[in-house]
């Protein structure tokens, strides 16, 4: 049992990796930029590689990293709570991640309570009358999601 809670872990890391170098990949190769998002056409060159500096997506000369320098340098930041700041905003992620928060956790309560209250009953339903319409039914409506 050890070992294979040791073997899921270790996928499902693997798979965040994964996922988040292919993401991370994906936003830097498409046309444009993140930094021209909600932008004033008119903002001097320097302005941007200002900001692009400001990112971790350039250095001082206006040069832009390699994308695997730019992935190992989101990592560290991402290891140490920093998500970034915001395109639209211009305030940190974890901030406004934070402000959120109360209601995400306001919203998850209220949908575990509305679930459990439809499917213990229903599910206690379903088991007294095995391989019933309403248990097929039921399982099949469980897995499917």
């Amino acid at each position: 049992m050890t070992f294979y809670l040791i073997r899921r872990v270790a996928i499902g890391i693997l798979l965040l990796f994964l996922m988040s170098a292919m993401f991370f990949t994906l936003t830097r190769v498409t046309p444009g930029r993140p930094i021209s998002v909600g932008e004033n056409p008119k903002i001097h060159q320097s302005v941007i590689n200002l900001r692009l500096h400001r990112l971790g997506l350039t250095d001082e000369q206006g040069n832009s990293y390699p994308i695997p320098q730019q992935y190992v340098l989101y990592l560290g930041a991402l290891l140490h709570g920093d998500l970034g700041d915001s395109y639209v905003n211009h305030e940190k992620v974890t901030t406004l991640l934070l402000q959120r928060l109360p209601n995400s956790i306001l919203l998850l309560g209220a949908a575990l309570l509305v679930a459990l209250a439809i499917g213990i009953p229903l599910g206690i339903f379903a088991a007294t009358r095995q391989y019933s319409k309403l248990d097929i039914t039921t399982s099949l409506v469980s897995y499917v999601g």
